[in-house]
């Protein structure tokens, strides 16, 4: 045998021919471990595993891998896995429970090493699209992306599909709550992902310019026509003075209460852009400046954009 198939690959493996069997009882270092890291452990020793001092899965950790790698060797009576950090250990486990041939309790005799080539990983799931998903499976989501070894993960918002606390008087429907973020955040880093706002602040603004308090801030207010048909109005004035406070606002909803060091000021498409009360300023090549100003909010909350 001189081949493994494991997802992803790693960046070295070298196989042996011989095979190794399975502990009884499975025993594994004495030491504190993250919930998911217990799903880990027990996919690994299908549910019946001990911690030893004297384990058959020795995890230690290492400074000579990089950032969230780690390092496997099976040996004909002991699993070693070493590790550069939690995520690395996370992995490692990751790459263990695929090594098992669960039919006849075996493995094979092994040493892998891999590591990240990328060191942000991301996903931006948009829960703005009409459903907007349950709890339970935004938590789905995020073990998904735990296991495709993702670090970063971004749930894009428009209108009114979070919960902005000082809007709650404009929401008809219950939206993603503030307190399930805050769940889900922790949720998150507990499987080494960092979770990220994401709040469209220029175009996609439909729902809110729907609403009559917001209407007046329309760059378009009786709607546009692109692609040969009609639309309601979709993009903010950036030249109505109370547009910059209305993005302050939305931000404002969710920027205090993140703990990532990231945020996606996102301007996703603002298609009226220089067609309705900018069109002078844009005819003027100032519109450009004008958004800059009046519609990026300060950067406060010492958040990093994602989109720059």
């Amino acid at each position: 045998m001189d081949y493994v198939h494991l997802v992803p690959q790693p960046k070295s493996i070298h196989v042996q021919s011989s095979w190794g069997m399975l502990s009884h009882p499975f025993s594994v270092t004495n030491q504190a471990y993250h919930p998911d890291e217990i799903d880990l452990l027990n996919r690994l020793s299908r549910s019946k595993w001990i911690v030893s001092d004297d384990p058959f899965l020795i995890m230690r950790f290492t400074d000579s891998l990089p950032k969230e790698g780690f390092k496997i060797q099976t040996l004909s009576n002991r699993l070693i896995l070493e590790y550069s950090d939690m995520n690395g250990r996370r992995y490692g486990l990751d790459t263990l429970s695929q090594l098992i041939d669960y039919e006849h309790m075996s493995y094979p005799i092994c040493e892998i090493k891999d590591w990240p080539s990328i060191p942000i990983r991301g996903y931006m799931l948009d829960i703005s699209r009409n459903k907007i998903p349950l709890l339970s499976t935004l938590k789905e989501v995020i073990d998904q992306c735990r296991k495709l070894r993702l670090n970063h993960l971004e749930r894009y918002v428009e209108g009114k599909s979070f919960e902005i606390q000082s809007l709650k008087e404009h929401f008809q429907e219950e939206p993603l709550l503030l307190a399930e973020f805050l769940e889900l955040e922790i949720y998150a880093k507990q499987r080494g992902i960092d979770l990220v706002g994401n709040m469209n602040t220029f175009g996609h603004m439909t729902d809110w310019l729907a609403d009559q308090t917001f209407s007046s801030l329309a760059e378009c207010p009786d709607g546009f026509v692109q692609w040969g048909f009609p639309f309601p109005p979709s993009t903010l004035n950036p030249l109505h003075p109370q547009s910059h406070a209305f993005v302050q606002q939305l931000l404002e909803g969710l920027l205090p209460h993140s703990t990532s060091g990231y945020f996606n000021i996102n301007g996703d498409e603002p298609f009226e852009l220089g067609r309705g009360h900018s069109k002078i300023r844009s005819e003027e090549r100032r519109v450009g400046k004008e958004c800059r100003s009046r519609l990026s909010p300060h950067h406060s909350h010492n958040k990093n954009p994602t989109n720059t």
